[in-house]
């Protein structure tokens, strides 16, 4: 099985993202010509770095100033700050 990923919800990709996909596709093509079976599973993105811009807009740092500022309201900035994201078209 070959895990792929997470890239980052709120960042450009990178010459990482690019060989880490090159390699990838390597061995899948390899495996392919050997006739074996082969399982890709993506993992998704990571929300981290989304969570660590908010906390920076917000000056807030760590859990339990997250738990005082709430949550919920915490939750939708992230979901404000990937969709604006997304719109400007920088990913």
């Amino acid at each position: 099985m070959f895990y792929e990923g997470p890239p980052t919800a709120n960042g450009l990709p990178h010459n990482g993202h690019v060989l880490t996909r090159v390699i990838k596709d390597l061995f899948h093509d390899i495996r392919q010509c050997a006739a074996t079976q082969w399982l890709e599973k993506p993992v998704g993105y990571s929300c981290l770095p989304v969570e660590v811009e908010v906390e920076k807009q917000l000056g807030i740092h760590g859990k339990e100033a997250i738990e005082r500022y709430g949550v919920e309201p915490f939750i939708r900035k992230c979901l404000e700050s990937v969709l604006n994201i997304l719109k400007s078209g920088k990913t």
